[in-house]
């Protein structure tokens, strides 16, 4: 007869202050935990962040201090790159408050939520538990970021101070494949929460609604996009371009933003619009048509699946992740990546054929109900985290 599942004690380190994709994927991941009877406590970096009110609203328990990455931006000044290095070798003294505020749990298995701070490895050793590390990004190819210790040595500590690297995709994981050790090594797809999913009506609109949504920075492809758009104009008016997203905390992303602005105001006025932060997606997208994915690398493409699950077909480059979720002419388009007049050719297929946004929106929806739902991922991690702390079913 099978034994009843043991319930874990896991400490889940949460890297980021805003609700980026990342922390999204995690919030689903303690809601699911919790609701299984794990016991879940949270380190996040500031107590002021929207990642400590989601955990306020949800009663789960959190311990608020600052830590430092293990990449840092490549463009910041060498001033910048020197005060970061200072506070990653601070970082004993976090580590050590942390330790005292959670010993008493006997943590099962620690869980980093990103491959950008080591935190929470450098926490389990102290703890004598488990860790479990999620790589969830490039790192340089999507963010722009650099190693402070460099890749090579980086990855070697990463390898001696973990039990199992969870990858977000295949193309992540053959990024690494060097560096990461095989036999510690799995690709669990992200789970989309059935939230996402769409009755959709799809409607003859008037003008067909591309919607690109995400952080404003230059890696996503918002500014392609609006190239794209620039060029397609001259041919069809009946079409739109939402851009749905905030600013990161980077200030080069202001920048970005106000060239966003100041491009739409000199060339597609009427026809692109920027909407900012939106909250509600779901019904933003009931709103749309086709979304597009212009990013340089994704590591997997939270987006791009939820899209899939709300009925939207995809256009999106054909670079990370993205041929894996996508077939290319079957559930969607893939163009070649940085190159606008490959994307405003995906997109003018739509404009000639509008049958096709439902019948490959229908085909996307049926894949991503498939193969990215969420009970899928979970139940994928659960078993990660049992086989890891020896505690079976």
């Amino acid at each position: 007869m099978q034994e009843k599942s043991k319930s874990l004690k896991i400490l889940y380190i949460a890297h980021e202050r805003k609700l980026g994709g990342a922390t999204l994927s995690l919030l689903s991941l303690l809601d699911e935990m919790k609701k299984r009877g794990h016991e879940i406590y949270v380190v996040v970096p500031t107590v002021k962040c929207p990642m400590a009110g989601e955990l306020r609203k949800r009663k789960i328990p959190y311990i608020a201090v600052f830590f430092a990455w293990i990449q840092m931006p490549e463009y910041w000044n060498p001033v910048m790159k020197l005060c970061f290095r200072i506070l990653y070798l601070l970082e004993t003294v976090q580590i050590s408050y942390v330790y005292h505020k959670i010993k008493e749990k006997q943590i099962d298995i620690i869980h980093s939520n990103s491959s950008v701070t080591d935190f929470g490895a450098r926490l389990s050793r102290k703890l004598g538990c488990r860790h479990v590390w999620h790589i969830r990004e490039f790192g340089d190819a999507d963010y722009s970021l650099e190693y402070l210790k460099g890749k090579k040595k980086t990855w070697n500590d990463m390898n001696m101070c973990t039990d199992r690297f969870l990858f977000i995709s295949n193309s992540l994981y053959q990024y690494f494949h060097e560096f990461a050790d095989a036999d510690k090594s799995e690709v669990v797809y992200n789970g989309i929460s059935e939230t996402y999913f769409l009755q959709r009506k799809y409607s003859n609109r008037k003008k067909i609604v591309f919607l690109i949504s995400g952080t404003l920075t230059r890696k996503k492809g918002q500014m392609l996009v609006l190239k794209a758009a620039k060029e397609l104009k001259k041919k069809y008016e009946d079409f739109e371009v939402w851009i749905a997203g905030a600013t990161s905390s980077m200030s080069d992303s202001r920048v970005y933003e106000k060239e966003l602005i100041e491009y739409i105001n000199k060339y597609l006025v009427g026809t692109a619009v920027m909407l900012g932060k939106i909250t509600d997606m779901r019904t933003l997208r009931q709103k749309a048509d086709v979304e597009i994915v212009a990013s340089d690398m994704e590591a997997f493409g939270r987006v791009t699946v939820e899209a899939m699950m709300g009925g939207m077909p995809v256009i999106a480059s054909d670079s990370g992740a993205n041929p894996e979720l996508i077939e290319d002419g079957g559930d969607g388009f893939l163009f070649e990546k940085g190159n606008g007049e490959s994307l405003k050719t995906k997109m003018e297929c739509f404009m000639m054929k509008r049958e096709l946004i439902k019948s490959m929106g229908t085909n996307a929806q049926r894949k991503a109900v498939q193969y990215f739902t969420l009970k899928d991922n979970i139940n994928n991690i659960e078993k990660i985290y049992y086989s890891t702390v020896g505690k079976g079913v």
